[in-house]
C-alpha cells in the first residue's frame, strides 16, 4: 500500500481515491434499498441475511442493535446466538455475522461472548489460531467503566472451569487490549498463572510465553515509557535464564516462578496504579483564550494524561478496532471493476458521485453527532474540533517540543493567555500496525477535507527546536487519536 504521511495535529479528512486498490477478495455490493427495516427484531435480521437481503458491515451493524435492543436476559440471547450456529439451513455467511454481531454487542457479558466463541470453535466456525484476535475484540467492546470490565475479565481468567489452555487464550487476548493498563494486565498474569492446576513446571513455561508476548505489546503500542520497557525486557530475560536453570537441574520450577512473580510485582509498584479514563463530568480542560472560546480537553480520548496518545479511530467511527483499512472502513464498501480490481465507495459523507456507492452523494461535510467519537464517549457537549476550530488553534498559539515521561509532544502555548496544552507525538494506525509512532503528532478534525480528490497528505519536519504546524488530511479508513472539544 502506498505510504501515507499523516501530518499534525488535526488531520481533516480525504475522499477515498477511485483507483485505491488493496483488497483482493470480492465483497459483495450492498444496496441501499432493503425489506428489512426491523433493526431490533433479531430473528428477522438474521433471516434477512440468510436470504441475502443484507449483507457485509451493514448485517453485522444491524445484527449488534438487534441482539442489543432484544428485551430477554444474557441466557435468552445466548440461546438465540447459538441456536443459529447450530441450524443447518442458515448460511456459513449468516453463522460467522451472528459471531461478530455477538462479539460487538455491548449488552452480553464476556462470559457469554466465551460462550459463542467456544461454540464456534467446535462446530468448526473459527479456526484456533483466530480466537486471540477474536477474544481481544470481545474485551474491546465490553460495555460498563473499565473497573467493570477488569472484573469481567479476572472472573474469567481465575475461573475454576476454564482450562488451562482456555485461560491463556484469555490472557493473550487481554494482553492485546489496548484500553487495559498495563498494571492491570500484570495483575491478571500474576492472578491466572497461581490459579492454574498444573505443575509448577508448566507454569513457569506459560510465565515465559505471556511475558513475551506482554512486552511485545507494550512495544507495538508506543505508550509504554521506556523505562517500563526496559524493566519488562529484564523480567522476559530472567524468566528465560530460570527456564534454562531448571532443565539443567540447577534451580526448582517453583522457586522460578516464584521469583519472576516477585519481579512481576516490582514493575508493578514502579507503575503505579493506572487511573482510569475520566468521565464526562472528569474531563479536564484549558482555556486558552481563543476568539471562539472554545476549551480544548488536556488530553486525547481514551488517554489519562497528556503524553498518552488515547484510543485510535477511523474517521466517523466511534469504536475500537484491531484493522484499519478500506476494507473494515465503516462507510465504505467494496466495488469490483472490470478487469478484477477493487476499490472502495462511500456510503456516507459523500459529496461526489464518482466516490460514491452507485453514484451516491449525500451532501455532508461534518460529522454527525453519532459518528463523532469524543460526543459518544463523554456526551454532549463534547466533539471533536471542525477544521476552523483546529486552524484558529494553530494561529492562537506557539509551539515548542518537549518529552514527557520519555515520550515525544508538542505543546501549544496561548499567544492570548499564555496557558498551554500538550499533544502526544502519536502516529496513526494502519492495517494491524501503527506507522510514525514516535514522530508524527495527529488527531481529528470533525470536517471533510473537500479541496483535493487525490490521495496525499502534508507532514511536519520535526528536525527543529520549535516548528509551526500545519493542518494536513489523510484518508478516512486510518486511525487517528481524537481531542475532545467543547465551548
Amino acid at each position: 500500500m502506498k505510504r501515507i504521511f499523516l501530518p499534525l495535529v488535526g488531520l481533516a479528512l480525504l475522499l477515498a481515491p477511485a483507483t485505491f486498490s488493496s483488497c483482493k477478495e470480492d465483497a459483495p455490493k450492498v444496496s441501499h434499498t432493503t425489506s428489512v427495516t426491523v433493526t431490533n427484531d433479531f430473528s428477522k435480521v438474521v433471516e434477512a441475511i440468510n436470504q441475502g437481503t443484507l449483507k457485509s458491515e451493514a448485517a453485522i451493524k444491524k445484527l449488534t442493535e438487534a441482539i442489543d435492543k432484544m428485551q430477554a436476559d444474557q441466557a435468552t440471547k445466548l440461546a438465540s446466538i447459538i441456536s443459529v450456529l447450530g441450524d443447518v439451513n442458515k448460511t456459513l455467511e449468516t453463522k460467522l455475522a451472528a459471531i461478530e454481531s455477538a462479539i460487538s454487542a455491548q449488552t452480553l457479558s464476556l462470559e457469554g461472548k466465551l460462550d459463542i466463541l467456544a461454540e464456534a470453535i467446535g462446530k468448526h466456525l473459527l479456526k484456533q489460531e483466530e480466537l486471540t484476535a477474536k477474544i481481544t475484540k470481545a474485551m474491546e467492546t465490553l460495555g460498563g467503566t473499565l473497573a467493570d470490565k477488569l472484573k469481567q475479565i479476572s472472573d474469567a481468567i481465575t475461573s475454576t472451569a476454564k482450562t488451562t489452555q482456555e485461560k491463556l487464550d484469555l490472557l493473550m487476548g487481554l494482553i492485546n487490549t489496548q484500553s487495559v493498563p498495563l498494571s492491570d494486565k500484570l495483575d491478571a498474569i500474576a492472578g491466572a498463572i497461581g490459579g492454574l492446576k498444573e505443575s509448577s513446571a508448566k507454569q513457569l513455561e506459560a510465565l515465559g510465553t505471556t511475558l513475551t508476548k506482554l512486552k511485545e505489546a507494550a512495544e507495538a503500542s508506543g505508550s509504554t515509557q521506556a523505562s517500563i520497557l526496559a524493566e519488562l525486557q529484564k523480567l522476559v530475560t530472567k524468566a528465560a535464564e530460570l527456564q534454562e536453570e531448571v532443565q539443567q537441574g540447577k534451580s526448582s520450577a517453583a522457586l522460578a516462578v516464584a521469583a519472576i512473580l516477585k519481579q512481576l510485582e516490582e514493575i508493578k509498584a514502579k507503575i503505579g496504579s493506572t487511573p482510569t479514563p475520566p468521565t464526562a463530568e472528569e474531563v479536564e480542560y484549558v482555556d486558552l483564550g481563543l476568539p471562539s472560546g472554545l476549551k480544548w480537553a488536556s488530553c486525547n480520548l481514551g488517554a489519562t494524561s497528556p503524553e498518552q496518545p488515547g484510543d485510535y479511530y477511523a474517521w466517523g467511527e466511534t469504536a475500537l478496532k484491531e484493522d484499519y483499512s478500506w476494507a473494515t472502513y465503516k462507510y465504505a464498501k467494496a466495488v469490483t471493476l472490470e478487469g478484477g480490481n477493487t476499490v472502495y465507495r462511500m456510503t456516507k459523507y459523500s459529496i461526489d458521485p464518482d466516490f460514491g456507492l452507485d453514484g451516491f452523494t449525500d451532501g455532508k461535510k461534518q460529522l454527525e453527532s453519532a459518528d463523532d467519537a469524543a460526543t459518544v464517549k463523554l456526551g454532549a457537549p463534547w466533539r471533536m474540533p471542525t477544521e476552523a476550530e483546529i486552524t484558529e488553534l494553530l494561529e492562537g498559539c506557539t509551539w515548542s517540543k518537549e518529552t514527557i515521561n520519555d515520550t515525544p509532544c508538542i505543546r501549544a502555548t496561548s499567544k492570548a493567555n499564555g496557558k498551554s496544552i500538550v499533544i502526544c507525538v502519536t502516529g496513526w494506525a494502519e492495517g494491524k500496525g501503527y506507522e510514525e509512532r514516535h514522530t508524527t503528532a495527529a488527531f481529528w478534525a470533525s470536517t471533510l477535507y473537500t479541496k483535493d480528490l487525490l490521495e496525499g497528505a502534508t507532514y511536519i519536519e520535526q528536525g527543529r527546536e520549535t516548528f509551526e504546524p500545519t493542518l494536513g488530511r489523510g484518508s478516512r479508513f486510518i486511525g487517528l487519536p481524537i481531542r475532545p472539544v467543547r465551548p
